[in-house]
Formats: C-alpha cells, structure tokens, sequence
C-alpha cells in the first residue's frame, strides 16, 4: 500500500549566489539550531523542538527556498514511485509534478534517525537557549502548477477536504499536516510555511526581539474571543475562530530567504484558515 507520513521540509541554496551566513541568521533568528552536517558538507539539519529542516547547498538552485518535503514511507511507496537514491541526503527522492522534491526514508527501525546515521556528524546536541516556541511544522503553502500534483499527493493518502475559491486542502492520513494549495499562483514551488507554537504571543515577543521580520495588521473586533481579545491586537496578530474553537496567529515575511513563516497558536481548529492566507498573501 503506497502511504507517506509527513517529518521534516528541505530548504536548498546556492552558495554561489546565497551568503549560507545569511541563511544561518535567519534560522538562528527562527530560533533553530544546526544539529548535523552531511560528510559531504553539503547538507545541514537543523531543529527546534519538532521541527525538523535539511538546508541543502545545490548549484543548481537559483531561487533559495523550500524545494522539498520529507515524508517517511514503506518500501512498497518509494518502489512504486521509482524514486533515485540522492547520495547528498541519504534518501531516495522523487517529484510532485510541479517541481518540488518528495523525499522518502524507510519506516523501519528508527525511520529519519537510520538514514542519519553514519552519514551524518552530529556536532551539537546542547540545548538551544535561543528558541522562540515554534513546536512543529503543520503545513505548507504550495503553488499548483497542475491538477496532477493534487493527484500526486493524493496517491500518497493525503485527504482533498475543501476546495476554496482561491486555495484547495489536502490533509495528511494522521491529520498533522496539511497542504494548503494556492490555485491563483501561476509560478511552482513552496512559498510559505504553517508552525504551531505553544504561546503564539511569547514567541511574537522573542521573534519581534530577535529583529525579524512581522507582518504589519490592522486592529479588528475580538470580542468572540473574550480575555483573549486586546493581546490579539496588542502584540499584533490576527485570529479566526472562537473561544471555544480558533487560531491565533502572525506572520514572518522572508526570516529566511525565500520563504515566509506564519506561526500559531490553535485549540480544536484543525484547518489553515483561507481568510487569514488572503491576508498575509493580499
């Protein structure tokens, strides 16, 4: 049975072009910490609590960005797929029909932590005191080039939710992930990432002290949200929902370049609101 469950994103550059010092700010800045380097010396990962991010320096990049998702599979998908064996990553790795890569490691034994070890040199495990909160990443914002990646992605277990009149939803056969397809864009690729957060309004705070970058939103009525309502508007975010059911979010424009960052605080709401897209992407 052909199944992919979603693990870490792939961030590419090209050293050529991109200053990786650049790139380490703003991760460092995000709050993430390099943990590994590939024995090439090519790839990096970098985590913070759950989230996971290879940043991987490819010649052939010309746009810095997300290029890539890792999903961990069984050996029936990554056969089925015809996927290659990418040396620089340790896994096999196919496409989405729009461009992006789809990275598959075997769920057998210890999954990501198999195909890490002895190819990669572990070089920090100390904690990070320079976290911001984010949790995990819960979604992408994916540009549709054409109806077969929607297919793709569904070949895999991904679950069409809804279709909107500018973004469809795909989620993820666990429901801890979702893909959030943007119909109106005519170029590829992964414009933006969705992560969770304990406190959405902490890590607004250690965000806005590290220098990033935060999208600016004008006040609006709360009230639905009761106590919650004047921190919405006071550190500057944006919400949907209710008390009972809602998220509270903001938005990084570029921390890293060529990709932006929504980061959230969510109870029972368990989709990435079309409203709140149309906001941070009007």
């Amino acid at each position: 049975m052909i199944k992919a469950e979603f693990s870490f994103l792939e961030y590419s550059y090209n050293s050529a072009e991109t200053d990786i010092m650049d790139i380490e700010q703003g991760l460092g800045d995000l709050g993430f910490a390099c943990r590994a380097h590939h024995r090439s010396e090519n790839t990096t990962l970098w985590t913070q609590d759950r989230c996971i991010l290879l940043v991987r320096d490819c010649p052939d990049i010309s746009n810095p960005g997300i290029t890539g998702i890792g999903m961990m599979s069984n050996q029936f998908t990554i056969e089925s797929l015809e996927c290659e064996y990418d040396e620089t990553v340790e896994m096999y790795v196919t496409q989405d029909c729009g461009g992006n890569r789809i990275l598959l490691f075997p769920e057998s034994g210890d999954g990501l932590g198999d195909m890490l070890d002895g190819n990669y040199h572990v070089n920090n495990i100390e904690p990070n005191d320079k976290e911001t909160g984010l949790e995990y990443i819960s979604g992408i914002i994916l540009n549709c080039l054409n109806a077969r990646q929607m297919d793709f992605y569904q070949d895999l277990g991904f679950k069409f939710t809804k279709s909107g009149d500018r973004f469809n939803t795909l989620v993820s056969n666990n429901n801890r992930f979702i893909i959030k397809v943007d119909k109106s864009s005519g170029t590829g690729g992964i414009k933006g990432v969705v992560v969770d957060c304990d406190d959405v309004f902490v890590t607004t705070s250690k965000l806005h002290l590290a220098g990033v970058m935060l999208k600016k939103f004008e006040s609006a009525e709360y009230s639905e949200f009761g106590g919650s309502a004047h921190k919405i508007n006071g550190y500057n975010c944006v919400a949907q929902g209710s008390s009972s059911s809602y998220t509270i979010e903001n938005f990084c424009i570029s921390p890293v370049v060529g990709v932006d960052v929504t980061f959230r605080s969510r109870k029972q709401y368990l989709d990435i609101s079309d409203n709140l897209l149309k906001i941070y992407y009007e």
